[in-house]
This record gives structure tokens, C-alpha cells and sequence, in this order.
């Protein structure tokens, strides 16, 4: 007999930023879904602070890309560049900056 389970994994997530959502969405080729009160990222589903998906990873990655495209906002604000290496989608991203 066949068996499955689904599971949905909820967890806190304050994206106070649309527009670097909708970045971060566009760095991981994820749509971007504005529902009424929700969000739709990806596999993420965002309501209020609570992101929910089927995978514990895909919220993960869409942290980081998200943490991402605020830290290079609040650089471009102070008049820093950033060279980049790594990936949004892996665990290990460096950044170095210098003012410009």
C-alpha cells in the first residue's frame, strides 16, 4: 500500500521591503505572486511575517536572497560597491565593498 506525506513548514519572516522581495524573487528566476493579503515567491507562500512551503529549504533560500538584496540597498545607499562571488541559492556568498 502506498504511502506519502506532506509537510508544511511555517516559519517567521519579515520582508518589510517589497521591492527587494520582487528582487530577491528575480535573482532566484522564482514569480512573484501578490495575492489580496499574501505573497507568493516561489514555492514560499508569505502572509503577514509567516512564510510557509513544503520544504524547510526554499524558505531558507529565499532568506538569503532576500538578506542579500537588502545589504546590497543599504551599501548602494552609503555609496559602497560590491563584488560578489558565490550564489544566492548555496550557503556561501562573500561580498567585499569600497567606497566609490
Amino acid at each position: 500500500m502506498p504511502c506519502y506525506e506532506v509537510n508544511l513548514v511555517s516559519v517567521e519572516f519579515k520582508a518589510e521591503n517589497e521591492d527587494l522581495l520582487k528582487r530577491a524573487a528575480t535573482a532566484l528566476n522564482w514569480d512573484y505572486f501578490k495575492n489580496g493579503l499574501g505573497v507568493q515567491v516561489g514555492p514560499v507562500v508569505i502572509q503577514g511575517e509567516r512564510a510557509s512551503a513544503s520544504s524547510q529549504a526554499s524558505i531558507n533560500v529565499l532568506k538569503r536572497a532576500y538578506s542579500f538584496e537588502v545589504v546590497k540597498a543599504a551599501a548602494k545607499s552609503k555609496g559602497w560597491a560590491g563584488s560578489w562571488s558565490g550564489s544566492v541559492t548555496s550557503n556561501k556568498l562573500q561580498a567585499s565593498f569600497k567606497k566609490f
